[in-house]
């Protein structure tokens, strides 16, 4: 493997009502607090830096786990992080941050270099911003340099791509420089539909679908090589570490939502008040139900389209 992948960060919402099961899931417990937390009224934290979160009057809650917490309980595994997002998809959740990150540790380039290239234009994305970013310190007799940042894209966009100093930053000295893919909202399940599925079919699979999202998302070539860009020439060093990966785009996914995901989603969520409403309306239930699916029907995401496309 050229380059070291692992999750860096998961923020994930689902009914209130499955927030216990989850958590017995995730082993975990949690320390109340005497403030909220993302607009929510109550709080609790979880080890390691991991938040929870609710209302009363609210049906859903929210969860982030950080790094620190993330690793913990995923074993700081691939395998524990898909469990996470396949338990979180089982009851009916969605993700609305998903941190990828992958760690270059072989000193080939570093952050200077990298940085060397983007100001000659040899890198494409479909972004055309981008920061950087130092931090440092005074000290007595010289000012260190504490951390270096390249952000490709906006803070507010639905994908972000950070590259940084990890060596730097920690303040060991190794050659260590981290490619860091911040998706929110709907890429954020995009792009974990797309891992999910490419783990399915083994780690090698998941790697290059992994660096090909990466790749989609900036993507360093020799600028004056060609006039087309995705005809040009790769960066020695970018080659190495892609190592023959193709290109992933969100846009192509094809998520995996089967009709077992969809039952069990009306079984956790659904079918108690679906009984109340059968008992309350008596005879006139079916009118109800007829009610309700016909207001569901009109509003069809395309995965829904998606799904009896494969079951017709």
């Amino acid at each position: 493997m050229s380059v070291q992948i692992s999750f860096d960060w998961l923020s994930m919402s689902l009914n209130k009502s499955l927030l216990g099961d989850m958590l017995t899931f995730l082993k975990a417990e949690k320390i109340p607090c005497e403030y909220g937390f993302r607009g929510y009224r109550q709080s609790a934290l979880l080890i390691f830096g991991g938040r929870v979160a609710w209302s009363d009057d609210r049906e859903d809650c929210h969860i982030d786990l950080n790094s620190q917490s993330l690793a913990y309980f995923s074993k700081g595994t691939i395998e524990g992080v898909m469990s996470i997002l396949n338990k979180l998809y089982e009851f009916g959740g969605k993700l609305s941050r998903l941190d990828v990150a992958f760690d270059d540790r072989s000193g080939k380039i570093g952050l200077d270099g990298i940085i060397e290239a983007i100001w000659a234009k040899d890198w494409v994305s479909k972004s055309y911003n981008f920061r950087i970013m130092e931090s440092a310190k005074n000290s007595n007799s010289k000012i260190d340099v504490t951390g270096k940042t390249v952000y490709i894209g906006s803070s507010k966009s639905s994908t972000l791509l950070r590259i940084y100093d990890k060596g730097l930053e920690t303040g060991n000295g190794d050659s260590w420089v981290r490619y860091e893919i911040q998706y929110r909202d709907d890429n954020s399940n995009l792009a974990a539909a797309k891992l999910i599925q490419s783990y399915e079919s083994g780690l090698l699979e998941f790697v290059k679908v992994s660096i090909g999202l990466l790749r989609s998302v900036c993507d360093f070539r020799e600028f004056n090589s060609n006039e087309n860009s995705s005809r040009r020439v790769l960066l020695s060093w970018w080659s190495d570490i892609v190592n023959g990966a193709v290109k992933v785009t969100l846009g192509t996914v094809e998520i995996k939502h089967s009709m077992d995901k969809v039952m069990n989603w009306l079984e956790y969520q659904v079918s108690s008040n679906l009984a109340l409403a059968r008992k309350y309306y008596g005879s006139g239930f079916m009118n109800v139900v007829n009610y309700l699916t016909e207001v569901g029907e009109s509003k069809f995401k395309q995965k829904h389209k998606m799904l009896l496309m494969k079951t017709s």
